[in-house]
């Protein structure tokens, strides 16, 4: 993607006259002096502290489609299970966003916080789901769930980054949004199959458990910070005009 620079933040005049561009480095660390004097520089992380839960679930979905708690799930074959637990993901993934329409809207930013915060509770429940009820349609509810609540995460996360930036530092924000949601989700995705592989007592449900556990302290601790009053909180329709001009 692409991102627009006005001419002041992109050229630079030197001494003699002459336009000079701005190099790779010096618009990297001008983008993260941008974000370490926000306020909503921590909003970077929501997707990244969400990747940590979701980027495990596709190892976790290969595993449940082996496991077989009745007659039921017996009589249905690995690939099917898999491929119906992958279509409710993005079932929810769907219906999630649909669902929260009514409440959220970009106007109000606190409003796409709490969404967030909501959607961390939903992932939560559905790993406690995934731990706690081992039939395979119990699973799926539970994944449908899931889904729907890091969906909601990933979405509003983006609409608050998109509302609070300034459009010169759009690009670079984002750039950052995306490069954590990504090492978020590949380190759970590593640690889960890691475990898994090692520690063959570990099974897909005692995964679930973990994941369960970590949500709800990051549910809490975005919690925290929202009822701190930071964030979304402090926006101001001013702020964004007063950055863009900067």
């Amino acid at each position: 993607g692409s991102f627009n620079v006005n001419e002041k933040e992109a050229d630079k005049t030197n001494e003699s006259g002459n336009i000079t561009h701005q190099g790779p480095w010096s618009m990297l660390l001008e983008g993260y002096q941008y974000l370490k004097g926000s306020y909503f520089a921590a909003l970077v992380l929501l997707k990244g502290t969400a990747a940590l839960g979701f980027g495990a679930c596709d190892i976790l979905n290969v595993a449940f489609s082996e496991q077989s708690e009745g007659d039921e799930d017996a009589l249905m074959s690995s690939n099917r299970k898999l491929g119906i637990l992958f279509s409710l993901v993005g079932v929810g993934c769907l219906l999630g966003p649909l669902v929260a329409e009514p409440w959220v809207h970009v106007e109000r930013p606190k409003t796409l916080q709490v969404s967030c915060i909501v959607g961390f509770g939903l992932s939560a429940i559905g790993y406690f789901g995934w731990a706690s009820i081992h039939h395979f349609w119990s699973i799926c509810l539970f994944t449908l769930l899931r889904a729907a609540g890091s969906c909601n995460i990933w979405i509003h996360s983006t609409l608050l980054l998109q509302k609070f930036s300034a459009e010169h530092m759009l690009g670079r924000v984002l750039a950052a949004d995306y490069a954590i949601a990504l090492l978020g989700e590949s380190a759970a995705a590593f640690l889960c199959g890691y475990f898994m592989d090692h520690h063959q007592s570990w099974t897909p449900y005692d995964m679930s458990c973990v994941l369960a556990a970590l949500t709800s302290a990051i549910c809490i601790m975005w919690l925290v910070y929202h009822l701190s009053g930071r964030g979304a909180c402090q926006f101001k329709e001013d702020d964004k005009k007063s950055h863009s001009t900067d």
